[in-house]
């Protein structure tokens, strides 16, 4: 069985948390002089803890669960024990340094004259039943703060809340029978401290669920779930976006050939281009102006000199009239002279 109060809001809680706190050290030369103890310099300290803890549960305003606090700090020694002294659940009682520590606790106590309500434990209940009563006796301590936090909500608990007092109401069913004169009455499960559930809630049955599970509307589920798909969604689409995107074709292939924007420059530019060299390649062929080009070209000397006389003339020859224009037909002539 472990701790059922583990709840941070939970009184029980609070108290016992604070046997982790605080400094000790005031204590420490008391605990040094206890032979029994003072060569383990780790006893002397848990000592000091001790003595610390049995006076603040004397100045502890609370006076309702003053003897459970006694139960606390007893079964806080027994943890520490446990913990930091390498004494087991089995041997606790009976181990040589769980009675060196309370020979010194005694003697310290009586040399110092410290009246201190509580004292450490020396009997014959099993660490496993210590924490059973714990649980128990934190269920007395937490139920009127719970009950009140219940009320409010129109006796609906919260999830942690529900689940806790589920396990101390089945707890406290089965102490029940413990203690009930007849075939189920087991007396070292049945603690005295059972029934002051009566002196503390006398018109409480603590062996019903005092409320139900706090359960979501509808509206809530609903905006709970569209905000978990949300979420969702955001991280697959950035899981997306980390990933490259792949191709069926290689680095080879996509770096030889052109892409669509590459091939649309070369059809607009490359057209024109083409049509113009051809249009010069006709001139140049077939043309007069390309005759004379390839003559001055491919000719030299004194027979380019005469190819140029000879075609300068015939061009004079062929020259046509002026240009005028024909008023009764309506039509043009056009005369050019070479240069």
């Amino acid at each position: 069985m472990t701790l059922y109060a583990i709840l941070e809001d939970l009184p029980s809680y609070k108290f016992y948390k604070q046997f982790d706190e605080g400094d000790s050290s005031t204590y420490n030369s008391f605990c040094k002089e206890e032979v029994t103890i003072s060569s383990n310099e780790e006893l002397v300290k848990l000592c000091s803890k001790i003595l610390k803890h049995f006076k603040l549960i004397d100045e502890t305003k609370e006076d309702t669960f003053h003897n459970k606090h006694c139960d606390d700090i007893n079964y806080w020694i027994g943890e520490q024990l446990k913990e930091s002294h390498g004494v087991t659940d089995a041997q606790l009682n009976n181990s040589s340094t769980y009675i060196s520590l309370y020979t010194a606790l005694i003697r310290i106590k009586q040399k110092k004259k410290m009246n201190y309500t509580c004292s450490i434990d020396f009997n014959d209940v099993t660490a496993e039943e210590k924490r059973r009563r714990k649980n128990l006796y934190d269920y007395y301590e937490n139920y009127e703060k719970l009950e009140h936090i219940f009320i409010q909500k129109g006796k609906n608990c919260s999830k942690e809340h529900y689940e806790y007092l589920d396990k101390c109401v089945t707890l406290y069913n089965e102490t029940k029978q413990y203690c009930t004169p007849g075939k189920t009455y087991v007396s070292k499960k049945c603690p005295s401290f059972f029934n002051y559930s009566e002196i503390y809630y006398p018109k409480k049955d603590l062996s019903v669920m005092p409320c139900e599970l706090e359960v979501q509307s509808k509206t809530s589920v609903r905006l709970v779930s569209e905000t978990e798909m949300s979420a969702k969604e955001n991280v697959e689409i950035s899981s997306l976006s980390d990933v490259p995107v792949s191709s069926d074709k290689s680095d080879t292939h996509s770096t030889s050939e052109p892409s669509p924007s590459l091939s649309n420059t070369l059809m607009t530019t490359g057209i024109p281009v083409l049509g113009s060299c051809f249009f010069l390649f006709i001139i140049y062929r077939w043309t007069r102006i390309g005759s004379l080009i390839r003559n001055r070209l491919l000719k030299g000397g004194e027979k380019i000199n005469e190819l140029s006389d000879n075609v300068t003339g015939k061009l004079w020859e062929d020259t046509m009239d002026p240009f005028t224009i024909d008023s009764d037909n309506k039509g043009y002539q056009l005369a050019y002279q070479s240069l």
